[in-house]
């Protein structure tokens, strides 16, 4: 009976190890989850101000495309009716879309990439890498019918 007396501290002392690893974890969890959040409300803000540039950006060249044309209209700028004036309003367009679309690329990278990842992700992620490579170097291997 003595012996099992020796066995009883040291099983508490396991389970206290075992509930604070288990504490430590949960924490850890939630700090990821409160971080995982704020990253979302960052991005949903970015988006938000992203659109509202582009439609800024959208109206301002509207302004300038139409006061470009009056000015062309009014036979200003050295510049003719014909292609010399359509290629510049469709530059100011093309110039518009292009800056537009690569704040919509930067953002989207941004939130791709900015969103932290648990162990069990990048772990699941590498497996499934694996999986794929391993079942393209076999198809490779396998005769073509």
């Amino acid at each position: 009976m003595g012996s099992m007396g020796s066995y009883v501290p040291m099983m508490m002392s396991m389970a206290q190890q075992g509930m604070s690893s288990l504490s430590e974890a949960n924490q850890s969890n939630a700090a990821q989850q409160a971080q995982a959040e704020q990253i979302n409300q960052q991005n949903q803000m970015l988006w938000l101000q992203h659109e509202q540039k582009a439609r800024e950006q959208r109206d301002l060249l509207k302004r300038q495309t139409a006061s470009a044309r009056a000015a062309l209209a009014a036979g200003g700028g050295g510049i003719g009716s014909g292609g010399s004036a359509a290629a510049l309003l469709a530059g100011l367009t093309r110039q518009t879309e292009q800056a537009i679309a690569d704040d919509h690329g930067y953002l989207s990278l941004r939130q791709q990439y900015a969103a932290p990842k648990t162990a069990t992700q990048d772990r699941a992620g590498g497996i499934l890498q694996g999986l794929q490579m391993g079942s393209q170097a076999f198809s490779v291997l396998r005769p073509s019918s």
